[in-house]
């Protein structure tokens, strides 16, 4: 152990959001919380961290002189997966949490089935393109060709020979 760290066997932390919040009082066990988080990994990484970073700083958007404010946000790291800073520790948990086994087999699962509807959309496509091209070849409105009639090609080369 360093100087910069120690030992513990519990840490909790209650959160006071303001008047009103339902969140209000909430507890967590954060040594509980990351050794739960670490024991997702598969690869045989070891490693949960959970980190709480409290800011306090003047209110801008209040009238001066400014009030404190203070916010509070969550980082977790688990299997060196980091998620982003979020209010809520349920969203950075989840979003540093390696797929498990089955949600990775539901992943490719997703994935054939968008590759099958890529496909699905694509045969529709085309098979609307042949429907179109074949009523548009039963009832042609004109046909345009170079000489229309044989009669007037062959007269209008026979006056330019001239």
């Amino acid at each position: 152990m360093s100087l910069t760290e120690r030992k513990v066997t519990r840490v909790l932390v209650m959160l006071e959001y303001g008047p009103g919040d339902p969140d209000n009082g909430e507890v967590f066990d954060l040594t509980e919380l990351a050794k739960e988080s670490a024991t997702k990994c598969e690869n045989g990484l070891i490693h949960a961290r959970i980190e709480l970073q409290v800011h306090a700083g003047p209110d801008y958007s209040a009238k001066q002189p400014w009030p404190i404010v203070t916010d509070a946000k969550w980082i977790a790291c688990v299997n060196f997966k980091n998620s982003a800073a979020s209010g809520h520790l349920d969203d950075a948990i989840n979003s540093a949490l390696p797929d498990s086994l089955t949600t990775e087999n539901l992943r490719k699962k997703a994935d054939r089935l968008q590759k099958r509807r890529d496909q699905l959309n694509s045969d529709i496509q085309i098979q609307r393109l042949r429907d179109a091209a074949a009523i548009r070849h039963q009832h042609p409105i004109a046909r345009v060709t170079c000489s229309p009639l044989p009669e007037v090609a062959q007269a209008t080369l026979a006056e330019g020979a001239q």
